[in-house]
């Protein structure tokens, strides 16, 4: 029996190898699935900014970072200064025409949020992201964050906001229920000692100017509470959700249903494409997110993608014997003076879907050929044919100088020069082989006569 020989063994193991390193590849991206986008330090780092605000705020932020789009309009449309100034009935009006998520339009009127938020979207959409694929974790980093700020003694109830702990979790309400204080701190003195030094926690500048203060905490001025729009969603840290108070969210969110499970779940439609970055999330709202990107640029719902469209027939094209459309024939204008096939001579050609009116403005005014006045023919003068030789260079024979004019014509001696200048010159036309006198210095020159 004959032996295979090596060479043909290895090509047939390498070529093994080459087709099974996309199954390896597919099985290490499934892999992470799973596991956590972020770690605990980095999830610390990203909510220290923020777990001290009151219960209710926090839910708005970390549901309002899901959609980081429409936090950035939110941003741009109380920048005007007449959406600025609407308080009341008014703002609840008018945020009743806008199309954004209720956890958006609930921080309208907490401006410095939006602001911090907008000023910094990749943390927004950093802190959307975890909160979407690791809700439990993102709610227990905040509950150690306040642990943490509690054992350090900054922790505690002020004339602004009112502490409640409890044997596992730690609330933090308003102290009037009817308005609400954003704090402002330093995360790197309210915590103690960071725990994380290659994370250090994210700090924020204060967006508007702070009024009160109280140990670590400062405060800017009291917001009264957007009734529809605060109260809709509470905490339940015990099972790490939020509740979904179903009446008050259909009010708001354009007679939509809430979610069935009466808890919060992210809303695809609201995202208006933006990607998602873990491959759960992925999987889970990528579809709906793309749909949504679709309907906000303009296209009909329900219409498949560009992608997956046939080729589509446009009005006038022809199909080859292939199957393709056949790009119909660039139509040419006609030049000036020369009818069009089916067209009377006198007509002009002009433009298909443009007004008369609009190609006279658009083009410049021309004069037409039977207007111009004829001028009569210039009668042209025959040119010289050229030399077949080139003559020798002969020198000009020298002419008789002429006079010179008068050089003091404008002056005030003008007749004394000239009468010196004739007198000179017939002396000279009588001795013509005399040679010139030198003038004897201090001689009675028209020059000296001044």
């Amino acid at each position: 029996m004959r032996s295979i020989p090596l060479w043909p063994r290895a090509i047939i193991a390498a070529m093994i190898l080459l087709l099974s390193i996309p199954a390896l590849a597919d099985a290490q991206q499934d892999q992470p699935s799973g596991a956590p986008s972020y770690s605990t330090a980095q999830l610390d780092q990203m909510l220290a900014p923020i777990a001290l605000y009151p219960d209710a705020l926090v839910a708005q932020i970390l549901m309002a970072a899901t959609y980081p789009l429409e936090v950035v309009q939110a941003d741009r449309w109380l920048q005007d200064p007449g959406n600025a100034a609407l308080r009341g009935a008014n703002l609840d009006s008018a945020l009743g025409q806008q199309p954004w998520d209720p956890s958006v339009k609930s921080l309208v009127p907490f401006p410095q949020v939006l602001r911090m938020m907008d000023n910094d979207l990749q943390w927004t959409e950093q802190l959307g992201d975890a909160f979407m694929a690791e809700q439990n974790e993102v709610m227990d980093s905040v509950q150690q964050l306040r642990r943490q700020a509690q054992g350090a003694g900054t922790l505690r109830s002020t004339l602004q906001q009112t502490v409640v702990v409890e044997p596992q979790d730690i609330l933090i309400e308003p102290a009037d229920p009817r308005i609400v204080y954003v704090p402002y701190y330093d995360p790197v003195a309210v915590y103690g000692p960071w725990r994380y030094p290659a994370y250090p926690p994210v700090v924020f500048q204060p967006m508007f100017a702070l009024f009160f203060r109280a140990g670590p905490f400062s405060f800017s001025v009291g917001r009264p509470v957007l009734a529809p729009f605060w109260g809709w969603e509470r905490w339940d840290w015990r099972h790490r959700v939020i509740v979904i108070d179903n009446a008050h969210y259909r009010r708001i969110n354009f007679d939509r249903p809430p979610p069935a499970s009466g808890f919060w779940r992210h809303d695809p439609a609201h995202r208006l494409g933006v990607p998602y970055h873990s491959l759960a999330v992925r999987a889970a709202y990528q579809h709906a997110s793309d749909e949504s990107r679709r309907n906000f640029r303009g296209f009909a719902a329900g219409s498949p993608p560009l992608s997956e469209r046939p080729a589509a027939m446009r009005p006038g094209q022809q199909q080859s014997h292939f199957g393709a459309p056949v790009r119909p024939a660039v139509q040419t204008r006609p030049q000036q003076g020369q009818p069009q096939q089916g067209q009377r001579p006198q007509e002009q050609w002009q433009p298909q879907g443009q007004h008369p009116m609009q190609q006279q403005a658009a083009q410049p005014q021309r004069q037409s050929t039977q207007q111009r006045p004829q001028q009569p023919p210039q009668q042209q003068t025959p040119q010289r044919p050229a030399p077949q030789q080139q003559r020798p260079f002969q020198q000009a024979p020298q002419q008789a100088q002429r006079p010179v004019a008068p050089l003091f014509e404008s002056y005030q001696h003008g007749a004394d020069a000239r009468g010196h200048a004739a007198q000179g010159e017939a002396s000279r036309r009588q001795q013509p082989s005399r040679a010139p006198q030198q003038e004897a210095p201090g001689n009675n020159r028209p020059s000296d006569r001044r």
